[in-house]
């Protein structure tokens, strides 16, 4: 049951990680390290997978089991497509607050 987690990475306050997750940047060449950034309040499901370079994860998100993320993940969204295509406002969130 482990965890993998960058040493470039920042995470915020109140953020739960699950087992078997790892996050991680993408590139090689160490003039292009930039890290991940998670916000507060968001909850990461198990076997979730986030690999990005200078990659943003906003508060309050909550990330499904097995989600592959390699992308952007703006606040107060629900993420949970292992192929990056679905992204929608928690319950109880402003409409627009979350992009496709």
């Amino acid at each position: 049951m482990g965890i993998c987690v960058s040493n470039l990475a920042v995470i915020g306050r109140n953020v739960m990680i699950r087992q078997h997750t790892t996050i991680g940047i993408k590139s090689d060449d160490p003039a292009q390290l930039v890290g991940i950034f998670i916000g507060d309040n968001v909850s990461l499901g198990a076997h979730v997978c986030i690999v990005g370079d200078h990659l943003t994860i906003g508060d309050n998100v909550v990330v499904g089991a097995g989600a592959l993320v390699m992308r952007d993940i703006p606040a107060d969204s629900l993420y949970y497509s292992r192929h990056e295509a679905v992204i929608r406002p928690l319950p109880g969130a402003t409409p627009g607050d979350a992009a496709r």
